[in-house]
Order: C-alpha cells, then sequence, then structure tokens
C-alpha cells in the first residue's frame, strides 16, 4: 500500500467518522428537544396547580365576592395579585404554545380554563381594564378571538362574582 493509497483510505475513514458524529448530534438534539418539551409541559402544570391552590386570603375573597361582600383591602389585593398571576400563567402558555414547546391538544385543554375565569365577572372586569397595558398585545388577540368564536363557553361551576 503506498502513500497515495493511504491517504485515501485515511479521508474514507474520517468521512465515516464525521457521519457517525452528525448521527450522534442529531440525537441528542432530538433526546434534549423532548426533554425539554417534557420540563415545559412539568412547569406549565406546576403553574397551575400552585395558582389553583389559593390562599385563604385569596378564598376569603372568593367568598365574599359569590355573596356580593365588600373586600377588606387585604383581600382586594390578593384578589387582584391572584387574578393578574392567573392571566400570566394563561399567557405564558400561549406564549410556550407559539413556539413549539406545548402541542395543540394540550394547549387547547389550557386554553378553556381561560373561559372559567372570565365567567367571573371580577375576573372579566379585571382583564377588560389591565389587557392592553399588562400583555402581549398577540396573546391579548389571541384570548378576545377566543372569546368572539367559542360559542360553547363552558360555566363556571361556582359562577364567582
Amino acid at each position: 500500500m503506498d502513500l497515495t493509497q493511504l491517504g485515501n483510505l485515511g479521508e474514507f475513514v474520517s468521512g465515516i467518522a464525521v457521519v457517525a458524529s452528525l448521527i450522534y448530534v442529531g440525537i441528542q438534539i432530538r433526546q434534549n428537544t423532548r426533554a425539554t418539551h417534557a420540563a415545559t409541559l412539568q412547569e406549565l402544570c406546576r403553574d397551575m396547580r400552585g395558582q389553583f391552590n389559593a390562599s385563604p386570603v385569596v378564598l376569603g375573597a372568593l367568598r365574599k365576592m359569590s355573596s356580593r361582600q365588600e373586600l377588606e383591602f387585604e383581600e382586594q389585593y390578593a384578589w387582584l395579585q391572584y387574578t393578574l398571576n392567573t392571566f400570566r400563567m394563561y399567557e405564558n402558555q400561549w406564549f410556550q404554545h407559539k413556539r413549539g414547546m406545548l402541542d395543540d391538544t394540550l394547549f387547547r385543554g389550557y386554553q378553556s380554563h381561560i373561559y372559567l375565569t372570565l365567567d367571573s365577572p371580577s375576573a372579566s372586569a379585571f382583564w377588560e381594564q389591565t389587557k392592553a397595558a399588562f400583555f402581549h398585545p398577540e396573546f391579548v388577540a389571541h384570548v378576545e378571538e377566543l372569546l368572539k368564536t367559542r360559542t360553547d363557553i363552558p360555566k363556571s361551576p361556582m359562577h364567582l362574582a
């Protein structure tokens, strides 16, 4: 075997090694993407659990609002913070879906919670007063389109104030 043949063999082996490396990198990227999607979904679930396990102050405010009672300052503040956090959670879900981190089926399920939230007159009023200043314009347009096109909006089982 002369030097030219040896050089050709080295190039061939080198080419195979490059292809194998690219395949390995592709597999790693795919696994990383799956792990990132799973972590995103886990975080969204954690957000929902945390948000819907309301503090005693928020629960007191909900109780008072359902019976049309006046809220104390602390209850008003807690309710506003709770409502803002709820809409931020919805906005995060929208953002994650838009970036391809949440599939369509899961996203539709999460979005159905918006209807339940906006069934509350106080949450609906909050949305109307804050949507332009607090939230991404595309998210606002998304929610407004949901509200215009959805006819089978579920009613909150609690019909809160």
